[in-house]
């Protein structure tokens, strides 16, 4: 998926800069998703995104000014269940700073499981007072950098991007005192797992 193909994104986690309706999140994973959600058009977003132009050479990153955040996080492989999608229960969310440590695609009962070669995600989320900062690199390609405020309702949570674009991007997410995990949507069954360092 080019995104939200999050942020996540719960890119986390994402601002978008397009219609709620049809708007990407770049958060990262299959097109560089991570967080492409129902509700979001293509858009350079916070959770995730291809990071490449029509020609295969890096975006320029319209969000380089953002935040000056490391990405300290791994890299990882989005993971195929064939599962459903799992409900999300919201809870509390926890300042601090996080990094994307799994990327799982519910492929629904007969669905392909297994590494989806070739698509990765490496981002880093920072959390502080209804505020978030993502730093996240997909399929191997260049930084790009996002901010902007975030808010709870329910198991919904909303990502006021300010920085490079405004936009609110709307995800499912569940949360504990070390995790917080974001849905990218029914479309793109997809679920973007934070840890916090």
């Amino acid at each position: 998926m080019k995104l939200l193909p999050f942020l996540l994104a719960v890119n986390l986690l994402a601002c978008s800069g397009s219609d709620p309706a049809t708007s990407e999140v770049d958060t990262g994973t299959a097109a560089e998703t991570s967080i492409e959600s129902d509700t979001a058009a293509p858009a350079d977003t916070a959770l995730a995104d291809s990071g490449t132009d029509d020609t295969g050479k890096p975006k320029p990153d319209a969000g380089a000014a953002c935040n000056a955040l490391d990405n300290v996080a791994d890299t990882v492989t989005t993971n195929r269940l064939a599962e459903a999608l799992p409900t999300f229960a919201g809870g509390a969310v926890s300042d601090g700073t996080y990094v994307v440590t799994a990327v799982t695609e519910y492929t629904g009962t007969g669905g392909a499981t297994g590494p989806k070669t070739g698509t990765t995600m490496k981002q880093t989320l920072r959390l502080a007072a209804g505020k978030f900062e993502i730093v996240r690199s997909q399929n191997g390609g260049a930084e790009k950098r996002s901010s902007g405020t975030f808010s709870t309702s329910g198991s919904s949570l909303t990502l006021g991007g300010v920085c490079p674009s405004p936009g609110d991007v709307p995800v499912q997410y569940e949360a504990t005192a070390s995790t917080l995990k974001i849905s990218l949507g029914t479309t793109i069954k997809e679920v973007i797992t934070y840890t916090k360092k």
